[in-house]
């Protein structure tokens, strides 16, 4: 654990959040409300599921 995770709102762009990710090369980030409060975690694993709708969408 942390002692500083990083957060985004759960309102903010689902590229700026996986480009964070991969640039400082964290696993996993916390998602929160307009009040700060814990909505949940987004995981790589997520961030691979939405790569995975994005391809099939292509096909």
């Amino acid at each position: 654990m942390v002692s500083n995770p990083v957060t985004f709102q759960s309102n903010t762009p689902i590229e700026d959040v996986i480009l964070e990710m991969a640039e400082k090369k964290i696993g996993s980030i916390w998602v929160t409300d307009e009040k700060g409060e814990l909505q949940g975690i987004f995981t790589v694993t997520d961030a691979l599921d939405v790569l995975v709708e994005i391809l099939r969408g292509r096909k």
